[in-house]
């Protein structure tokens, strides 16, 4: 006790009291409650059960009061066990009673259980005693206190008397409450009676009952069972004679059966001779059999190692369509990254030895305007596309070939002679393409390494013409994407000679299908091609990338118109499906970009006339000159700036 603080909180006055107030308080509380202590004592005596007879269930006491009667005796029944079924009736009633006793039960519990929540809030009254005697211990220890504080005690107990009166009041309620329970209890106690009184009564009653039915139900079961006991009887004397039949005709069965039985054994020493020598036969065939399935066995695996050997690949147009725009993309790539910005120094002298090389540059204007960065890109794709076809999109192109152009001759012209036989035209065009894949097989079979002289060639070929446009710093990079274009474009090829489509490179775009091809980096804007006139037979198309398709055999079945009644013979035919892998890439003369190439070019090539007549004009004045100083003797003036009076060739800035 001596831990507690010295001041605490009032929610009734709602502020902290001081520690005298506290102990007020407490000494209140505990004059209050040893009043009431004497009454609450002895309404807990009067309420609170025995304490041997705490854990007994009401339920089961009644239940066995039940079958005692007032002088303390059990209930016999009026029926002995000897009398056996006889009782059913009886005990039906016994139940119907003992339910009926349950039922009081279950209400007394009821009743029980409200006596036990009163219990409880009497002993409820016997903890606050508890905290009653602890506050008399702690008024023991505070005694010397009170005396000191005596005037401010009776001041609390002035302000206290609304305590009292609710204390008061509560004992009131409290009173009011065990008359409720004990009025409850003597109307529990009546009711009890009443029911044990009609159980009985009911009881008495349902035995009587029982009792004539019974009686009547033992006559009904005698007379049957005496009609069941003769019907059994007649059944019995039937059945003996239907068995002795029975008997009479298995014996006879018997008899014939032993007979059957010894034919069976007969024919039983027969059966397995016989199966003797068919098991000999079965055996033989069993061998025989062994023997075919090892050979069919070796024929399917000779089979399947023919047709690994002459079968062809059977890829889907789409690989190519993607394998052939990716090639392109690289030209374009190519193109664009090396030849787009030149860093050559002198432009006019890379022109002029470009113009050697390849005069198709002639069309081409070498400056920095974006009309002439995409016309050199233009002409680089073409010539990238036209050093492809010629090197490695060839017919059987392979090393051994590449070195024998005449062996490649021969071949097509093999393959051609398969496909236009008159004799067997439809299946030609197939042998012409087994030939030629199987033929490009056994060539690839033949070469090490058929790669690297086709990529040397290639890169060789395109770097004789651009050598002079690329500065020796990017010359190694662009031998190796050139590399990497050829490898790519020979791998595709490889594949493309192998398959059972028939894959074709077409050099020449049908200008009908200008949409088609349209380049849409340096066409962007589609224009017409212009009508042929009588002068003008044909339109110059300049190929960035060629069109691929691909041809392939397709089998339809034909049905004729037959007489009735007969046979439909089915015939096959074949035909080609053109298959479109690569639309082209191509530029027209009459696009907007070669038009102002060629105006841009003449200007060009005009300022570069106009250069040269006045340098030999210059040329030629100072010879005069030189002349006529010499004869008069006079010293010659050599002019510090022999070309100071000439245009420049190219005033835009370069890069």
């Amino acid at each position: 006790m001596n831990g507690l603080p010295n001041h605490k909180f009032s929610i009734a006055r709602n502020r902290e009291i001081t520690g005298f107030e506290s102990t007020l308080d407490s000494v209140t509380r505990r004059l209050k409650f040893s009043k009431d202590l004497p009454k609450a004592e002895e309404y807990h005596r009067l309420e609170m059960p025995h304490p041997n007879s705490r854990n007994e269930d009401p339920s089961s006491q009644f239940s066995s009061g039940r079958k005692k009667n007032k002088n303390g005796d059990n209930l016999a029944s009026p029926y002995t066990a000897s009398e056996g079924t006889d009782n059913i009736e009886l005990h039906h009633g016994l139940g119907e009673l003992i339910r009926a006793g349950d039922l009081a039960s279950q209400a007394m519990a009821s009743v029980l259980e409200l006596y036990q929540r009163y219990a409880r809030d009497i002993r409820e009254a016997a903890e606050n005693r508890e905290n009653v005697a602890r506050l008399e211990l702690l008024c023991r220890t505070k005694d010397g206190e009170i005396e000191k504080r005596k005037h401010a005690f009776e001041v609390m107990l002035e302000r206290n008397e609304k305590d009292v009166a609710e204390v008061e009041h509560g004992k009131e309620s409290l009173a009011g409450d065990r008359k409720e329970f004990e009025h409850m209890k003597s109307n529990f106690q009546r009711s009890k009676q009443s029911e044990e009184m009609k159980a009985k009564v009911a009881e008495a009653e349902r035995s009587r009952t029982y009792d004539i039915k019974l009686k009547k139900e033992m006559a009904v079961l005698d007379k049957s069972f005496k009609e069941r006991k003769e019907n059994l009887e007649k059944t019995t004397k039937k059945r003996e004679e239907d068995d002795k039949k029975t008997i009479t005709a298995l014996e006879n069965r018997v008899t014939t059966l032993s007979v059957k039985l010894d034919d069976c054994k007969v024919q039983a020493r027969k059966q397995v001779v016989d199966m003797t020598v068919l098991q000999q036969k079965l055996q033989k065939m069993e061998k025989l059999r062994e023997l075919s399935d090892n050979e069919v066995l070796r024929v399917s695996n000779e089979l399947n190692r023919v047709k690994n050997e002459f079968k062809l690949t059977a890829n889907t147009p789409e690989s190519y369509i993607k394998g052939f725009s990716e090639i392109s993309s690289m030209i374009a790539s190519i193109s664009n990254s090396y030849f787009a910005h030149l860093k050559v120094d002198d432009l006019r002298e890379a022109q002029d030895t470009i113009l050697e090389l390849d005069p198709s540059f002639g069309s081409v204007p070498f400056s920095d305007s974006a009309e002439s960065k995409k016309l050199r890109q233009v002409h680089v794709q073409c010539v990238i596309t036209e050093r492809l076809n010629s090197v490695i999109w060839q017919p059987f192109s392979s090393e051994t070939t590449l070195q024998n152009p005449r062996l490649s001759t021969f071949l097509t012209e093999i393959a051609t002679s398969l496909a236009d036989q008159e004799q067997d035209k439809a299946n030609g065009v197939r042998r012409a393409r087994v030939w030629s894949t199987l033929t490009c097989r056994g060539l690839s079979l033949l070469e090490v390494d058929q790669k690297s002289s086709q990529v040397a060639k290639f890169v060789q070929a395109v770097l004789h013409v651009f050598r002079v446009l690329v500065i020796p710093a990017q010359r190694s990079k662009l031998e190796l994407d050139l590399s990497s274009l050829a490898e790519a474009a020979i791998s595709l090829w490889d594949e493309a000679q192998q398959d059972e489509l028939d894959i074709r490179i077409c050099d020449v775009l049908d200008v009908t299908h200008h949409d088609q091809w349209r380049s849409t980096t340096f066409e962007p804007m589609p224009i017409e091609p212009p009508a042929i006139t009588d002068c003008n037979t044909e339109h110059t198309i300049q190929i960035l990338f060629p069109r691929i398709i691909a041809k392939k055999q397709v089998v339809t079945a034909e049905r004729h118109l037959l007489v009735p009644g007969s046979f439909d013979p089915m015939q096959t035919t074949r035909s080609v499906e053109i298959i479109p892998i690569h639309p082209g890439i191509g530029l027209g003369e009459w696009s907007a970009l070669v038009k102002q190439g060629k105006v841009e070019a003449e200007k060009i090539r005009a300022d570069k006339e106009l250069e040269q007549k006045q340098l030999a004009e210059f040329i030629e004045r100072s010879k005069n000159e030189f002349y006529a100083r010499k004869i008069v003797g006079c010293s010659i003036s050599v002019p510090s700036s022999p070309l100071g009076n000439l245009k420049p060739l190219d005033t835009m800035p370069r890069e």
